[in-house]
């Protein structure tokens, strides 16, 4: 699920059909969908709006769909290697980021304008998640198999950093200062929340949530924190400074992402694809 820069429209990946589909922020209500031809699992909106890339397919046969969000069509498909879990543009759009490989995981820098890969990074094993710091200097990436995020400079020859974290780091979301991120765990049954302190590359604070915390969504000012908690079928409200947790909105079934727009909480079922929205 992916809001655009102005707020007013959310995307979705629907993964039991083979479309995404751009709702209205302020209603749910439906606008369009466009085909991409096999499952999708992932989305990333251009900073302008105009283009998106889409996780499609599965496995070794999973590949970056090119999208142009105004003429409602794919215009290319990128391969990247097996089982591309996320991806992410740069803040000026020029490039974008992938993570994937499985216990093989690599970091991969594709040119949607070119239509390819450019070069490819080993980071660690299982790859969930990633995100571009607001500077683009740094990409912070989740290794699900070694309990650790590794946060890699994304110019020059590319070093790489080890922040550990609880197991299985799952999800993860930037501050929009980029001094702070947040990771989710989805270990059995697990309840954390990672706060990281990405000036000194470590654990600030664990923060505690209801059960199987998945997406994440910080408000604009980041102040606010969202989780999205499928065992409990409910959205905590975070204060995103000291982690104390205000409040928790039941909105049902297995909420998998959530997005924080215009004092609600949407977020989407990850079984169904259906859309909850709450106040916050």
């Amino acid at each position: 699920m992916a809001l655009s820069r102005d707020r007013r429209t959310l995307w979705t990946a629907d993964i039991t059909a083979t479309t995404i589909t751009a709702y209205r922020a302020r209603d749910l209500r439906r606008r369009r969908s466009i085909d991409v031809g096999v499952a999708p699992s992932a989305l990333a909106l251009h900073p302008h709006g105009h283009q998106a890339l889409v996780v499609a397919g599965l496995r070794d046969g999973a590949h970056v769909a090119v999208i142009d969000l105004i003429r409602g069509a794919v215009t290319g498909r990128i391969a990247v290697g097996p089982e591309p879990a996320a991806v992410a543009y740069a803040p000026d759009g020029h490039a974008a980021w992938v993570v994937g490989g499985a216990e093989k995981g690599r970091l991969v820098r594709i040119e949607p304008a070119a239509g390819r890969a450019h070069g490819s990074l080993a980071i660690g094993s299982h790859p969930r998640d990633l995100a571009v710091e607001p500077a683009g200097r740094h990409a912070l990436v989740t290794l699900n198999g070694e309990a650790a995020v590794c946060r890699v400079a994304l110019h020059g020859d590319h070093p790489l950093r080890r922040i550990a974290t609880a197991s299985f780091p799952y999800r993860v979301a930037v501050a929009a200062g980029g001094l702070r991120a947040y990771v989710s765990h989805n270990g059995f049954a697990d309840r954390r929340i990672s706060m990281l302190d990405l000036r000194h590359a470590r654990v600030a604070r664990v923060l505690r949530t209801d059960a199987d915390p998945a997406g994440l969504a910080l408000n604009t000012t980041a102040t606010v924190l969202a989780v999205a908690d499928r065992g409990s079928g409910t959205v905590a409200i975070h204060d995103a400074r000291s982690g104390h947790r205000r409040r928790r909105l039941r909105v049902g079934g297995w909420p998998q992402a959530v997005v924080l727009t215009g004092g609600r909480v949407i977020a989407v079922d990850g079984q169904t694809g259906e859309l909850a929205a709450v106040r916050s």
